[in-house]
């Protein structure tokens, strides 16, 4: 009988899916004295899910930038019930959250399709910032005195844009719409310009780690 159940025990470990003993690796975020912002460069191999937890206040703004293959995406957490905030898949690989409380809060950093199901391994680097809240005649989609830009043509932001100091340190496509990072060396200034028809859609602030700078 215990030969038996043994044997019954042995083969149910071995149906079960590969992508359980992968888990959830967690690590807490930590921000460097003087600092807000914290960037990693990690990998994901299949089914695999890195977890990066953090403490905010209601009201802050969350800034999480991916970079990596078009396969790795993440989501936004409130740990508290989990609740999705922000869906990569879906949003892009920018994320810019007014937190709706104090307390915990979760980056889950995640593959999908071929690459998860075939498990390989992809390298990816992650940017994440927290922000006060911004002054109350800011424009919600146009970071600070870049707010008159959205709208704008492409050519013509790109043109505005170098006028008032900015440089292009980097970008791509993804999810019909195209991603430019660009910094402002005097002002020490990272913003991520978001495009899509042609035009400048959203102008938000970046991490300096995201225009290596930080």
């Amino acid at each position: 009988m215990n030969i038996r159940l043994s044997l019954l025990a042995l083969l149910a470990a071995l149906s079960l899916p590969l992508h359980a003993a992968d888990g959830i690796h967690s690590q807490t975020v930590r921000f460097a004295a003087g600092t807000s912002s914290a960037q990693y460069q990690q990998t994901l191999t299949g089914h695999e899910v890195r977890a990066y937890v953090l403490r905010a206040r209601q009201g802050q703004v969350l800034v999480v930038g991916l970079r990596g293959p078009g396969s790795t995406n993440f989501n936004v957490l409130d740990a508290g019930d989990d609740t999705a905030l922000f869906n990569g898949a879906l949003d892009g690989p920018d994320a810019r959250v007014t937190l709706p409380r104090t307390g915990l809060y979760t980056v889950r950093v995640y593959q999908m399709g071929q690459a998860k199901s075939a498990r390989r391994t992809t390298r990816y680097q992650l940017n994440i910032a927290v922000r006060d809240t911004p002054p109350a005649h800011a424009t919600p989609h146009g970071a600070g005195s870049l707010a008159d830009l959205v709208g704008a043509r492409a050519a013509g932001g790109e043109t505005q844009l170098q006028a008032r100091g900015y440089v292009n340190v980097g970008g791509g496509k993804r999810h019909g719409h195209s991603d430019t990072v660009w910094w402002n060396a005097a002002q020490q200034r990272c913003v991520a310009v978001t495009t899509a028809n042609g035009r400048y859609q959203r102008i938000d602030e970046a991490a300096a780690a995201r225009c290596n700078a930080g």
